[in-house]
């Protein structure tokens, strides 16, 4: 989703690099998904393109307002976390879930 914004935004990865401080390298790989950014770096890149931080790991058309909230919760709570701690969280908490309905 990084890429779909900055694109849609006409915005280079240099540019995005130099407002955002990350190198150009690091963004190239995230765009690609060889790298998982951490909050930190999502937010400082969701300022950049001037989207909510949710917006850029949410599929396109898939209940972005409806989970934006939430996720954007998660996002305070769970600063400085790797998004795959952030999932694995939410993997965790759905799995308890599952199990309560199962009682």
């Amino acid at each position: 989703m990084i890429k779909f914004f900055r694109t849609k935004r006409r915005i280079s990865i240099r540019k995005l690099s130099k407002l955002t401080g990350i190198s150009t390298s690091h963004i190239s790989r995230l765009e690609a998904g060889e790298s998982v950014p951490t909050i930190r770096t999502l937010k400082k890149i969701a300022a950049a393109l001037k989207v909510p931080p949710s917006a850029l790991y949410i599929e396109r058309g898939k209940g972005m307002k409806s989970r934006a909230g939430v996720i954007g919760e998660l996002i305070d709570l769970c600063d400085g976390l790797s998004m795959y701690s952030l999932l694995r969280l939410v993997w965790i908490a759905k799995h308890f879930r599952k199990k309560e309905d199962r009682e």
